[in-house]
């Protein structure tokens, strides 16, 4: 039989086409199998044509299995009693985009306390035109969104987006279907380059395998140290968002950026007392607190502990101390927590330089110094004659 003539297509959903023809005349009645030839040719294109042959009633068929957003080069022959008679012209057809697949090769690293460095490739199946990604930041534990960036595809890819439309030399802005190319056979003069290679060298729509494999890489910032996120990436056509990517970074430690709350002084005696506080209200990372005690003199003592408790010994009844916490991370003190107390007064030690010179038979004169531990404000004191 002759090539049917007039192949069309209507898309159908996403993947699909509806295929028809004619057949020229003079109508012939005993054909009733078609064989039907397709392949893509972008964005991924096929070596060898995918053969089907149907019994059909009526010149047309559905092609239900294809990918969205690609353009394919489909044939119809007629067959009777004689064989299969030469094919159609070819008809190039782009289905309907769909939401893209996931992307590929998803990594992050944090490259400080507040910022993450995120990695990916394009989805293996784009279906279509990528307009944008998008990247989400969310708390491991909570999955509440802290941080959103949407990026616009082309942009972020320096004009190496990879899809099928080609872009014509004298408006490079302005795109024709890969499709409506194909079906010229000759190429226009006035298309000079394809968008989705880098640069083109040949008058082709399908992109370079290079480009598939290109890293994206988008720094996040603003994050809190010592915090587990969860990043998730997903790409978008003019169908809506594609299936997302996910990978999870914990920030490393940074300085505290509070004080210790709550600080406490308790059980204070003339000499020790029981101290105590709470982590800083701000967490950015695993805490050792530093604890200093001033007296009158300065600094008497500086302590190391990974607890909220210490008790000290060894302190001078009735003096004035001043007790400094600092939270400890990352190698850093962060602000202080203060505060001051006087130690209650007890029994002052002997006095000092005691003497006694005798006046005459029946007196003595007495002189000494205040004790070398007063203690205490002496109020006054004691004379015992035995």
């Amino acid at each position: 039989p002759q090539a049917p003539i007039k192949p069309e297509g209507e898309r159908v959903g996403s993947n699909g086409i509806l295929l028809s023809w004619k057949m020229p005349p003079p109508p012939d009645q005993s054909i009733h199998v078609f064989v039907i030839r397709y392949k893509e040719m972008c964005p991924h294109p096929d070596s060898t044509f995918t053969e089907v042959t149907n019994m059909l009633d009526n010149p047309e068929t559905l092609l239900n299995t294809l990918s969205p957003g690609a353009t394919y080069n489909i044939k119809v022959a007629a067959v009777n009693s004689a064989g299969v008679g030469p094919f159609s012209q070819s008809l190039y057809f782009k289905t309907a985009e769909a939401p893209p697949g996931m992307v590929t090769n998803l990594t992050a690293y944090a490259q400080n306390h507040s910022t993450v460095v995120l990695t990916w490739s394009l989805p293996v199946r784009i279906n279509g035109l990528i307009t944008k990604f998008a990247v989400k930041a969310k708390h491991a534990r909570t999955g509440q969104t802290v941080r959103t960036l949407e990026l616009n595809a082309e942009e972020i890819m320096n004009g190496a987006l990879p899809h099928c439309n080609v872009r014509l030399h004298s408006a490079p802005h302005n795109y024709m279907d890969a499709a409506d190319f194909l079906s010229r056979g000759t190429p226009s003069p006035s298309i000079t380059s394809v968008t989705s290679a880098l640069p083109a060298l040949t008058m082709s729509p399908i992109p370079p395998a290079s480009i598939w494999n290109v890293p994206i890489t988008v720094r996040m910032d603003k994050l809190r140290p010592y915090t587990a996120y969860v990043f998730e990436v997903s790409a978008f056509t003019s169908d809506g968002e594609g299936q997302i990517a996910s990978t999870m970074v914990r920030m490393p430690e940074a300085a505290p950026e509070d004080s210790p709350q709550n600080l406490s002084v308790y059980n204070f005696t003339s000499k020790s007392l029981f101290l105590s506080w709470e982590s800083p209200a701000i967490i950015t990372g695993r805490y050792s607190y530093v604890v200093q005690i001033y007296g009158p003199a300065g600094l008497i003592s500086e302590n190391s502990t990974s607890e909220q408790t210490i008790i000290y010994t060894g302190l001078t009844p009735f003096t004035h101390y001043r007790i400094v916490v600092m939270a400890k991370s990352a190698g850093a003190t962060g602000p202080a927590a203060e505060t001051r107390i006087s130690t209650p007064s007890e029994a002052p030690s002997a006095v000092s330089y005691l003497q006694a010179e005798a006046v005459d038979s029946t007196s003595v004169l007495l002189t000494w110094g205040i004790p070398y531990q007063p203690n205490g404000l002496i109020t006054h004191y004691r004379i015992l004659v035995l």
